[in-house]
């Protein structure tokens, strides 16, 4: 298995795609049962995803390592002991280490895999292939959370828990430690974690993260229509997933798609103090060029610098403000930065 995504970035060859299995279910009358409105049409229609905690999760063995740190630290600290201010030391780094484990229980977790037609994850988390699969953008969806609280990575399988000691403090390695390992007998899932470190519900994306939906098999074919209509504005592509005759595989085949209609931001920028030291010509080229680029941005808000980059030879480096308005809690003030060729 290649990987999926490691430390937050993706291998240069590896999709942006990555994929959620969900139930979905109807009631008798035949309309969409309650359960699958709230968790899977609502989250698409105002562009959030949810992180549980580990407690949520379906293995009880999430979470489970070999910690060594107090013993570790205890140790360390033998060999330290003529240091003066040594009191003063041993709070700050067992602050460290429980500050590290308390993450334990408020962190949240959201997997995803890279695999969209393995029969046993259609059969454990696709309500036996009559739910969906969601194919998420891995940047757009990430885009508004926290950096410094994000972790992207594979998840390790492995017949024994991992090993958590002083060596992992100073490295963000830490999460990975923590969440990212578990029994071989998962192996099937091909899981990627999204973590977010001390944060865990509600999180908003980007409305365009994500890219498809798949029916499952066993999905009622006379439902998708109705399934589509909630969520077209939100999803462009439909697929269905097919059993090759006379043969156990399955594979997802188009099932109907729609015309992305493009969706402009309203630009109205200051330009007095941005772009400083360009000649007039060279200038308004620039302004059209970033203004093109701003207005495809569907969550622009402001812009707050454009000029020379100092660390880019030849690019303008412009940063912008972005907001997410689809969710009761509105997120605002998110930097987004991107570089600008000057030889336009």
């Amino acid at each position: 298995m290649g990987s999926l995504c490691l430390n937050g970035i993706r291998d240069s060859e590896m999709t942006k795609s990555l994929y959620k299995y969900k139930e979905f279910k109807f009631d008798k009358d035949g309309s969409i049962e309650s359960s699958s409105l709230d968790y899977v049409i609502k989250p698409i229609q105002t562009s959030h995803f949810y992180l549980p905690t580990r407690n949520a999760l379906n293995d009880p063995t999430e979470g489970v390592f070999r910690n060594a740190l107090n013993s570790e630290i205890h140790s360390y600290l033998q060999g330290v002991y003529g240091i003066g201010e040594r009191h003063e030391l041993i709070g700050n780094i067992y602050d460290s280490a429980k500050d590290i484990t308390q993450g334990l229980d408020t962190s949240g977790i959201f997997s995803l895999t890279g695999n969209h037609t393995d029969e046993l994850m259609w059969a454990h988390y696709a309500d036996s292939h009559k739910g969906i699969v969601i194919e998420y953008d891995l940047d757009l969806l990430t885009r508004f959370v926290p950096k410094n609280h994000l972790h992207i990575f594979d998840v390790t399988y492995n017949e024994n828990p991992p090993h958590l000691g002083m060596r992992n403090i100073p490295s963000r390695n830490v999460m990975q430690v923590m969440f990212g390992y578990k029994s071989p007998r998962w192996y099937y899932e091909e899981e990627c974690r999204i973590v977010i470190d001390n944060i865990h519900g509600q999180m908003p994306h980007d409305y365009r993260a994500v890219k498809s939906i798949t029916f499952g098999y066993r999905f009622p074919k006379d439902k998708r229509d109705g399934v589509i209509e909630l969520v077209k504005g939100r999803v462009k592509q439909f697929y269905e997933v097919i059993l090759d005759e006379n043969s156990y595989n399955f594979r997802r085949v188009l099932y109907k798609r729609f015309k992305s209609e493009a969706t402009e931001s309203k630009v109205d920028v200051d330009w007095t103090y941005h772009l400083s030291g360009f000649s007039p010509d060279k200038r308004s080229a620039l302004i059209d060029n970033i203004e093109g680029i701003l207005k495809l941005d569907p969550h622009y808000s402001e812009l707050t610098l454009a000029e020379k980059s100092t660390v880019v030879s030849g690019k303008v480096a412009v940063q912008y403000e972005v907001s997410h308005k689809s969710m009761d809690i509105q997120i605002s003030a998110k930097y987004h930065k991107v570089m600008v060729d000057m030889a336009i």
